[in-house]
């Protein structure tokens, strides 16, 4: 009996959540995906350029393949979204774009992507493009291996042409060497300062750009219109971003919460930040992979927390460097507060 009011009870649970998950369809009317591979057969490292197009009518709106979806044997090198595009037939085109490389020989599949289609009616399903065939080969020609092309083996060196080799002397070519070395290391650093002084590059402070792309984020209002995920990728993108900005985890807008949990608490200037920074990129995940449905409540503190984060390490950064380049001492004045971003 017991049993039985039991499942009587959490039925009603279990049916309302079976309704939130999409379905995958390999088809989708009104919506079209393709993918395109350039090339089809590549050498070992070479950069595989993968394209998914998306065309859908204006009734859809479609959520791109995201960046951490399984790829097998293949690594991602850069991923790019690019801004949709209207056709001359009315629709709409989004694509993304992959760059990969492979390090294993073979025949490999480049996976299939996972498209979000939502109508107006907010029903979602997930659109499938086709898994693709590639090749990967060596670096090396198989008319490299032709042995007849093979020099023979050189006889060993007798006693007199050892003698005669010790006794060469090496001071021209040492000194070319060391002339190439220097050149090499004024190239160096020639590239580096041009690199620096390009005017491509962004020269505000890391903490500028994150509170500039925070409050950014902040005017798109995702939460009030029910765009959780889009909500707490932008989060979270910006907390990666602005780590591998300050901190020595250069590739953390790259890294999964697992790598991160490995690479942060190494890090001398998150430090204790670590926990509450695993734990929030945690409940995120919740949201952005397993549809959690955030609370209002709950969306203002994790941006009240970013917004605070981003300050605490910028103090924190600042004070260190302080203290270095007054060569130990610490700067006991006030650190300047950025202004305060109003939370959603």
């Amino acid at each position: 009996m017991i049993r039985w009011l039991t499942l009587l009870l959490v039925a009603p649970t279990l049916l309302a959540q079976a309704e939130t998950v999409p379905d995958t369809v390999a088809t989708f009317p009104g919506v079209a995906v393709a993918v395109s591979v350039e090339p089809i057969q590549a050498r070992l490292g070479d950069v595989i350029t993968v394209t998914v197009s998306v065309t859908y009518d204006e009734q859809f709106s479609v959520i791109p393949p995201p960046r951490g979806i399984d790829l097998g044997a293949l690594e991602l090198r850069s991923y790019r979204p690019l801004n949709p595009e209207a056709t001359d037939e009315g629709r709409t085109i989004a694509r993304t774009v992959f760059e990969l490389v492979s390090f294993e020989l073979g025949s490999q599949t480049v996976p299939q992507f996972p498209v979000l289609v939502r109508d107006r009616q907010g029903t979602e399903s997930i659109v499938l493009s086709d898994s693709v065939r590639i090749e990967i080969i060596s670096q090396i020609a198989p008319s490299d291996l032709d042995t007849a092309n093979l020099k023979p083996v050189m006889p060993q060196a007798t006693a007199e042409e050892f003698e005669e080799y010790v006794a060469t002397d090496w001071r021209p070519l040492i000194g070319i060497a060391i002339l190439a070395l220097l050149l090499t290391a004024i190239a160096i650093w020639w590239y580096r300062r041009r690199r620096e002084t390009s005017p491509l590059a962004d020269s505000r402070e890391p903490w500028e750009i994150a509170f500039e792309d925070l409050a950014r984020l902040q005017n798109l209002q995702l939460p009030t219109d029910g765009k959780f995920r889009e909500y707490y990728f932008g989060l979270t993108e910006i907390i990666k971003a602005y780590l591998g900005r300050i901190t020595s985890v250069d590739h953390a807008l790259e890294m999964t919460t697992d790598e991160l949990r490995h690479a942060l608490p190494a890090d001398d200037l998150v430090g204790e930040e670590a926990t509450k920074l695993l734990s929030f990129f945690t409940r995120a995940d919740l949201v952005k992979f397993a549809r959690q449905v955030p609370s209002g409540e709950s969306c203002r503190d994790d941006f009240d927390y970013t917004h605070s984060l981003i300050e605490r390490l910028r103090v924190t950064y600042q004070r260190r460097h302080a203290t270095i380049e007054t060569e130990g001492h610490v700067d006991d004045s006030p650190p300047q507060h950025h202004e305060r971003v109003t939370p959603i």
